[in-house]
C-alpha cells in the first residue's frame, strides 16, 4: 500500500528508486517495443502467425511475437504511454487469463492483422496493471 508521508526526502528517494529501475531496465538487457496505434485500452499481443506449408498445401500456425521473442522486457506503447514489463510476466498474465476463463491460450487467439496472418491475444491496460499489482508490491517494483 502506498502512503503519503508529505516528506519530500522520502518521495525523492522513491522517485530516485524508480529512475534507477528504469536505468537498469535499459542497460544490458533486451527490450522489444510494440506500438499499438489504436486509441483504446487494449494491446494485441502477437503469439502466432500463419505460414504456408507446401508439404500439405495448407497453412499452419507458427510461434511468433511474444511466443518466440528472446527479449527480457516488453515495452508496450499506446497513446504516447509506455508500459514496460518482463516478457515472463506478460506470458504468465496471458496463461492466467486463459486459465481463469477455463480455456487454453490457443482458444484465446484471434486474428489481428497482416491480412489475417497473425494471431494473438487482446490484453487490456487494466488487466496488466491488476496482474502486476497482484504479483508485486509498489516497493518491490521499485527495488527489483
Amino acid at each position: 500500500m502506498i502512503t503519503n508521508n508529505n516528506n519530500f526526502k522520502y518521495d525523492l528517494e522513491i522517485g530516485q528508486g524508480a529512475e534507477n529501475l528504469l536505468s537498469t531496465l535499459l542497460q544490458d538487457t533486451t527490450l522489444e517495443v510494440k506500438f499499438d496505434m489504436f486509441t483504446n485500452d487494449r494491446f494485441f499481443i502477437e503469439l502466432a502467425s500463419k505460414r504456408y506449408n507446401k508439404d500439405c498445401d495448407c497453412y499452419k500456425l507458427q510461434k511468433s511475437g511474444l511466443a518466440s521473442s528472446e527479449a527480457e522486457f516488453y515495452a508496450l506503447l499506446k497513446n504516447n504511454f509506455f508500459m514496460i514489463l518482463t516478457s515472463r510476466n506478460l506470458k504468465d498474465l496471458i496463461k492466467e487469463k486463459a486459465k481463469a476463463l477455463g480455456i487454453s491460450v490457443n482458444d484465446l487467439l484471434i486474428s489481428g492483422g497482416d491480412e489475417g496472418r497473425t494471431y494473438g491475444v487482446l490484453i487490456t491496460i487494466d488487466e496488466i496493471t491488476a496482474y502486476l499489482a497482484k504479483i508485486r508490491t509498489y516497493k518491490e517494483c521499485i527495488t527489483c
